[in-house]
């Protein structure tokens, strides 16, 4: 009797079958995430791309003064920043400048999936996720055009490199976050070259730090005059994560995340300018309410302030 008792609380093979599955998947995650932070997630091959000339994402030609700066700026070795869904940063060694090189896995994908055959019954949904690769591939690229194009100031953008050249750079060194070197043949690569900027709230906690108060209402002064100049151009910014994607170069109020950038005519109608404006400095105003709450009165006279200037002559705070 005790020998059936104990054999029935034991348990079964298929239940231990699946703890020892669920450990195995969780060790595997485990080393997975430990692996992504350790290199930021960072693949070489990544960066490396397949795609074809496209006249669309020809860009405007540069003197050759002009080429030669940015030869110089390339010229030096390059350290792994940071990544993010579309592409991979790397500072200039003096701290100048930012390359960004596009995850080609983010954007490739499409290319595999026509090769793939699929079933009648599931050709529509096949096309469906090639227009949403392709879109994708579209957007990032248009992106660093439109911000090379118009809005060089406004994101401190000083080249972009978008169909594969001959002859144009000389090979390049750069140390991922492992501190392992590489070297590519950037004629080859699609990448983006922009000046270093400031993180917004970096840049205000700074100025707080250091006594320059006058400095730091400037700069919520000049996030709200930034984004009403961008949106009076017809260009939208559908990234409302300011607290990575907008900073500044001196005391210059820059985009930083290109790959966000999108004509859209409408948000010059004054009521979705104003939508956008609310949407996007809630993000600064809970960070000041938090930080620096003595900040508040002079923040909520700029919102004031510019959404009268945009024809509306209500305000509103939040809570």
């Amino acid at each position: 009797m005790k020998s059936k008792l104990k054999n029935s609380q034991k348990p079964s093979k298929s239940i231990r079958s699946l703890a020892k599955w669920s450990l195995f998947l969780i060790l595997f995650l485990c080393i997975e995430r430990f692996c992504y932070f350790q290199t930021g997630g960072f693949r070489f091959y990544e960066i490396l791309s397949d795609r074809n000339y496209d006249s669309k994402w020809d860009t405007e030609t540069l003197s050759d003064h002009e080429l030669d700066e940015i030869r110089n700026l390339l010229n030096q070795p390059f350290h792994f920043l940071g990544g993010g869904g579309q592409c991979y940063a790397f500072e200039s060694l003096d701290g100048s400048v930012v390359l960004k090189f596009f995850r080609h896995d983010y954007l490739r994908p499409e290319a595999l999936l026509r090769k793939i055959s699929f079933p009648s019954f599931l050709e529509p949904l096949k096309q469906t996720m090639l227009n949403l690769r392709s879109s994708s591939v579209g957007r990032c690229l248009a992106g660093a055009k439109i911000a090379f194009e118009e809005l060089k100031e406004e994101t401190g953008m000083l080249y972009v490199h978008l169909n594969k050249t001959e002859g144009l750079f000389q090979t390049l060194t750069f140390t991922d976050k492992i501190g392992v070197k590489h070297t590519i043949d950037i004629d080859k690569t699609e990448f983006t070259l922009q000046k270093k900027a400031e993180l917004i709230f970096s840049k205000i906690e700074r100025e707080i730090r250091m006594g320059n108060k006058q400095n730091a209402k400037m700069c919520i002064k000049a996030f709200f005059e930034a984004m009403i100049f961008c949106a009076k151009k017809g260009i939208l910014d559908q990234d409302t994560a300011i607290r990575r994607n907008f900073g500044f170069i001196n005391e210059k109020a820059v985009f930083i995340d290109t790959g966000s950038l999108i004509k859209d005519e409408s948000i010059k109608e004054a009521t979705n300018l104003k939508n956008d404006l609310m949407i996007k400095s809630r993000r600064l105003y809970r960070w000041i309410r938090k930080h620096h709450p003595e900040y508040i009165p002079f923040f909520e006279k700029q919102l004031i302030y510019y959404t009268h200037l945009l024809g509306d002559n209500s305000s509103k705070t939040w809570e």
